[in-house]
């Protein structure tokens, strides 16, 4: 165990030795928790799992709680992850899926501790992408952008990031005092023109099915509806799933597009695949329509310049228009 632990603590002080990590062995009475890594502004805490997958998540977040409260005054600003480190991790495991998207209390993830660490870590929202590897390095989330670029206080860049104060409230605190000292600003405002456009026919998605892609492993949601509300923490997956609907329609993501380059195939399939999976196994699929008349569009990882329209495999350039 006490290899697992190095190896571990190794990989991570690599990855994240831009962003000065504090990382911490956990005692014994700790357990299964044995690792706790700080890196502002994420709090993460390593759980060993050895036995049935829902008895021991159950009792590796409870430990997670228990220490939380313990220091809750040192840690009021954090967001928390738990990651969970297991063997032999299954590709197709319904439990550990559940797991993930459990959003009670904090984020959770997977590792395979008898798989790469470095392949599976770099894909977690608190560590960076390399650049030598992928060509970017991971956005920075909305609460860190406004610290770092714009100089907000931790307490008003989360009440503005993360959903659940109104902004009558927000403002109250600030001129309290409570979220830093208030500072009034006049800023120019330039004239905006709105581009010219072409509108193209109108195509309306009932349906779409995500697998095994970005932060999905196996999703499918319904779009019938006159308006959609996307909610989550960071991680969830919200800017996946326009991930999704892009390499649908283009083959390609745009955000990566642009960093990558044409050339660089092999990094946007590495980093378009769901951590554990295969190419090959990562797809996006939706039901749509063009007036009355549905059809269904397919695109996969491995074969992202050939969709199937109706089963039929298309050049990408023919879904262009959608």
């Amino acid at each position: 165990m006490n290899q697992e632990t190095d190896r571990l603590e190794g990989v991570l002080t690599t990855l994240l030795e831009a962003k000065h990590p504090r990382i911490e062995r956990l005692p014994e009475e700790r357990q299964p928790l044995f690792l706790l890594v700080d890196v502002a502004p994420d709090l993460v805490g390593f759980a060993r799992i050895n036995g049935k997958p829902e008895k021991d998540y159950r009792q590796a977040l409870e430990a997670f709680q228990n220490l939380y409260a313990d220091f809750e005054t040192k840690w009021p600003e954090h967001d928390l992850s738990l990651v969970l480190c297991t063997h032999h991790k299954p590709n197709e495991s319904a439990d550990w899926n559940s797991v993930e998207l459990d959003k009670y209390f904090c984020r959770k993830f997977v590792i395979d501790f008898s798989e790469n660490l470095d392949e599976q870590l770099k894909h977690l929202p608190f560590v960076p992408l390399s650049p030598a590897a992928v060509g970017l390095a991971r956005p920075l989330s909305a609460q860190t952008l406004l610290m770092k670029k714009h100089g907000l206080a931790t307490a008003l860049a989360k009440a503005l990031a993360v959903p659940g104060q109104g902004p009558e409230g927000i403002v109250d605190r600030c001129l309290r005092g409570q979220m830093g000292e208030p500072e009034l600003k006049e800023l120019p405002i330039d004239e905006f023109v709105v581009p010219p456009t072409r509108v193209g026919p109108r195509v309306s998605l009932s349906e779409l099915h995500i697998e095994n892609f970005r932060a999905y492993k196996s999703q499918t949601l319904g779009f019938d509806y006159d308006m959609i509300v996307l909610y989550g923490p960071n991680g969830l997956g919200k800017t996946s799933l326009f991930d999704a609907l892009d390499f649908l329609c283009t083959g390609g993501v745009w955000r990566f597009d642009e960093r990558f380059g044409k050339e660089k195939e092999a990094s946007l399939v590495e980093v378009l695949t769901h951590i554990g999976s295969v190419s090959s196994q990562a797809l996006v699929k939706a039901t749509a329509s063009i007036g009355p008349a549905p059809f269904q569009i397919e695109r996969r990882v491995s074969k992202l310049n050939y969709p199937l329209i109706d089963g039929q495999e298309t050049d990408r350039k023919v879904t262009r228009w959608i």
